[in-house]
């Protein structure tokens, strides 16, 4: 299914780049919006490492509204950090509020591949941002460059360089998780006190990712 889902969005999503490239027009960065959106739709890891530059739109754009706009997979990551609302790729009333009344004046699109993301901003934002260098990027008014010789939270932090702003961090925004889950596992630690050991596990990459192979 996924691998479906995959060429649907290469090339249907093709066809509907280039025919919306034709109405693309460069614009000026402004020093303030009002109204922001950053796009992650998958990816656990690399969603954890956009908070790092949600923090960094808050510090450059302060008193904005910052949206996220995210997949079921990784909504938790965003839930329980500070951002102004969440819209589901899977809920069709997100997706009608955001088609019929949340229009951005900006949206940082952080998906490195897909197609959808890129033509999403392209309906919801009147200005976006991704990455560089992809045929997928002609639907953007402004880009940053996507560098495999530095770390992934750099590269998603240098798109706040074509405002004018440097954005470094020291360290990674840390991962919050609500009460609800704390309780849950203080539970189950109490329950599981007897044992001698415990065993967590950290799963790997899903079928989702780019160069999986699960079916």
């Amino acid at each position: 299914m996924i691998r479906f889902l995959r060429k649907i969005d290469k090339y249907a999503g093709f066809i509907i780049i280039l025919f919306l490239s034709l109405f693309i027009f460069s614009k000026k960065p402004k020093t303030h919006y009002k109204k922001i959106l950053l796009i992650k739709l998958w990816a656990i890891g690399d969603s954890v490492i956009t908070l790092s530059l949600i923090k960094g739109i808050r510090e450059t754009f302060s008193n904005s509204l910052i949206d996220v706009f995210t997949g079921p997979r990784v909504k938790d990551v965003y839930e329980c950090y500070p951002v102004d609302r969440i819209y589901h790729l899977n809920s069709v009333s997100d997706l009608f509020k955001l088609w019929m009344f949340r229009y951005y004046d900006v949206i940082f699109d952080c998906e490195p591949y897909f197609n959808i993301s890129a033509i999403l901003a392209f309906f919801y934002g009147k200005e976006r941002i991704g990455f560089a260098d992809q045929f997928r990027s002609r639907l953007y008014t402004m880009t940053a460059p996507f560098r495999k010789d530095q770390h992934m939270v750099q590269n998603y932090l240098d798109m706040l360089r074509p405002f004018g702003k440097k954005f470094d961090v020291v360290a990674l925004e840390k991962l919050t998780v609500g009460n609800n889950e704390k309780d849950r596992v203080d539970g189950f630690i109490q329950q599981n006190l007897h044992c001698k050991r415990i065993v967590g596990i950290t799963p790997g990459v899903a079928e989702s990712s780019k160069n999986s192979n699960v079916v």
